[in-house]
């Protein structure tokens, strides 16, 4: 079963968290960073923010190469009702909403 797009964007919020940990930053002291750390952090999540992306279009070639039935039981799995008559349809509706 592929990952669900939930568990992408949490690995997308760990890494940050990473990287805000390894640099000795805390979000709830954002007002209180410097150009420099702002500007760094902004650039990391948009690395961050990347990698979601190409691993969002995987998890999109993945669901397309299922089955019907199989890519069906998926989002029933996950909780989703699909909108759209094609896997293209339904598989753009799931990563575009959930």
């Amino acid at each position: 079963m592929p990952e669900t797009k939930s568990v992408l964007k949490a690995r997308r919020r760990q890494r940050l968290d990473g990287w805000l940990s390894a640099n000795g930053l805390r979000l709830d002291e954002y007002p209180f960073w410097t150009t420099a750390q702002r500007d760094a952090e902004g650039a990391e999540f948009a690395r961050l923010d990347d990698l979601y992306e190409v691993e969002k279009d995987a998890l999109a070639s993945e669901l397309l190469a299922m089955s019907d039935a199989a890519r069906e039981a998926f989002f029933e799995q996950v909780g989703w009702v699909p909108q759209g008559a094609t896997a293209q349809e339904q598989v753009d509706d799931y990563l575009a909403r959930a």
